[in-house]
């Protein structure tokens, strides 16, 4: 009777197991949507906000220039609030697809891990070069005509926002790759 009952326990502890094991690499096939789908909408956003960006511009040059004040501080400072504004609507949409991209690194565990050591590609966040170079763009100095180039304050600079600093300069940020044997947990911080 004892191992009647033991043996029905195996079953289902070894059943479940396979059931898991199979459904990790659907896991795997839909993490690695999210991820490459979030990168994707985070490049049509900054190339979108370009767009905004220089209709915004634009407006406000030709309100000062309405107003005969195209060559004032006041036009300058108008364009740096407004510049700084999507710096700043960076940094809120980057750190959103960070942290979708580390829960999903967060929610693999030892099977996923196992699952990953066939994959010769890893999914990974990318900043294709068109839109590292609108993002240096909107990093300034702002060309204005006729006056002083426009300084911005970096809110995504290297000091408060590391993270992003590093996602903006290295293009990317990659998935770690651990070690079964080492039992290391892993951070966005030491990913690299």
């Amino acid at each position: 009777m004892l191992t009647a009952i033991a043996a029905a326990v195996l079953a289902s502890l070894l059943t479940a197991f396979v059931l898991r094991v199979a459904s990790v690499g659907q896991e795997i096939a839909r993490h690695d949507r999210l991820i490459f789908e979030r990168n994707q909408d985070l490049c049509r956003w900054v190339r979108d906000s370009e767009r905004r960006r220089l209709a915004r511009l634009a407006e406000i040059t030709g309100d000062n220039n309405a107003r005969n004040t195209l060559r004032s501080g006041g036009h300058q400072a108008g364009i740096k609030i407004a510049s700084e504004l999507f710096r700043e609507q960076w940094l809120t949409e980057a750190s959103g697809i960070l942290r979708d991209f580390w829960a999903v690194v967060d929610s693999e565990g030892r099977l996923h891990e196992i699952a990953r050591r066939r994959a010769t590609d890893y999914p990974s966040l990318h900043l294709p070069e068109d839109v590292r170079a609108l993002l240096e763009k909107w990093r300034g100095p702002i060309p204005v005509p006729g006056m002083e180039p426009v300084s911005l304050d970096d809110p995504a600079g290297i000091e408060p926002e590391p993270e992003i600093a590093a996602f903006e300069r290295d293009g990317q940020v990659k998935y770690p790759r651990r070690h079964l044997l080492s039992g290391s947990c892993y951070s966005p911080s030491s990913a690299a």
